[in-house]
């Protein structure tokens, strides 16, 4: 008796669930239609969040990027400056070289 209730439970819960969706694959059942739904439906999601992360990360990358090139120019700019010094105060002493090093070497 308990297993005939089962199978009768079961079936009219098929029912209910054919009745209710429509079906969307032809040749296929109700269950496996609907999970591949879900499953297309979850992957688009993930999809959405990746091209969301990848914007995001893209403009941070770009962020960086020129704040990197700032950098470089100030120490390019700084470098012709101390170049510039170290040329004039070593022509009266005929340094030449000398740079970063301070002499050591000579």
């Amino acid at each position: 008796m308990l297993h005939s209730y089962k199978v009768s439970w079961r079936a009219e819960g098929r029912a209910k669930l054919q009745t209710a969706q429509p079906q969307l694959c032809v040749n296929t059942s109700l269950p496996m239609c609907c999970r591949k739904d879900q499953d297309i439906n979850n992957l688009n999601s993930k999809l959405e969040d990746e091209a969301a992360l990848h914007t995001q990360l893209t403009k941070k990358m770009k962020e960086h990027q020129s704040k990197v090139d700032e950098l470089e120019e100030e120490l390019e700019a700084e470098r012709q400056i101390r170049s510039k010094v170290s040329g004039d105060s070593g022509e009266g002493r005929g340094g030449v070289g000398e740079g970063c090093e301070g002499g050591a070497g000579v």
